[in-house]
Parts: structure tokens; sequence; C-alpha cells
């Protein structure tokens, strides 16, 4: 116990310094790091009074914008296994459903999953009828509106 307050102060300037460093950009910190996951999900829920048709399309719509971004890059990436691994649905309701799509391992595309889920969300645009569409990855929530 001869150096107590040298260990003391020892210890202050190795915390001074390494607050310092996060805080000036040296080291750099993320509390939630932006991650790309291997599933990608959206949520439709349809405006009131739409019709069960109108949620049948806007389903076939989604889907079916899914696999034509698979089937762009299975034709400009012959080689590889394609992007989607499988793509479930299902109904909650009348006026709601779930979309669940798990990507193929990324060692064996060539595009992370932000794109994928970019190249979707462009392939879907404006829905007809939908008063939320949320599409959801890992760590990260976007919302179609209709304006």
């Amino acid at each position: 116990m001869h150096y107590r307050y040298a260990t003391l102060a020892g210890f202050f300037a190795l915390l001074i310094i390494s607050i310092s460093a996060v805080n000036s950009g040296i080291a750099r910190f993320e509390f939630f790091p932006n991650v790309p996951g291997d599933g990608v999900q959206a949520q439709i829920i349809m405006q009131d009074g739409a019709s069960a048709e109108n949620l049948q399309e806007t389903l076939s719509r989604i889907e079916g914008a899914a696999y034509e971004v698979d089937a762009e890059y299975r034709r400009a990436h012959p080689d590889d296994k394609g992007l989607i691994e499988h793509l479930i649905f299902y109904t909650q309701s009348d006026v709601q459903a779930n979309f669940m799509m798990s990507l193929t391992h990324p060692e064996d595309r060539n595009i992370s999953a932000f794109k994928i889920e970019k190249l979707w969300r462009d392939k879907v645009g404006n829905l007809p009828n939908v008063a939320q569409a949320t599409l959801l990855r890992r760590n990260q929530c976007w919302r179609w509106r209709k304006d």
C-alpha cells in the first residue's frame, strides 16, 4: 500500500485518456452497430375497409418483388446460389400480414443484406390501400407510409 495514490492517479489518467479517445473519434464505438443479418421481415397493415382481395393483391405484389430481386441477382451472378433461401408469409387478420425472408449465407452471395433490403423496398414501391408497411431487419426499421 505504499503507492496507493500513484495507483489511483494512474487509473484516473487511463480513464481520462480512454474517454477522450472515444469522444475524439480515435477509438470508434457504436452502442448498437449496424450489422447485416440473414433475414428480412415485412409487416403489412391495410387501411380500414380494405377487402381480403386487396390484401391478397398486396401480398402477391410484395412476394413477386422479392422473387424478382432474386431472379435479377441470379441472372447477374449465375454461379451463386441466389439471395432467398426461404420466403414465408402469414396473415394475422383480414387487414394484417407478415413476411419473413430468410437469405442465403453471406458467403454464398455477393451483396449485403442492406442492399437486398433496399432492392426489395425499391421494387415494391408504393402500395395502394395500405395504412402501414414496415420492413424490418436486425437493428433497423424502415416504414413505407402512404402520404
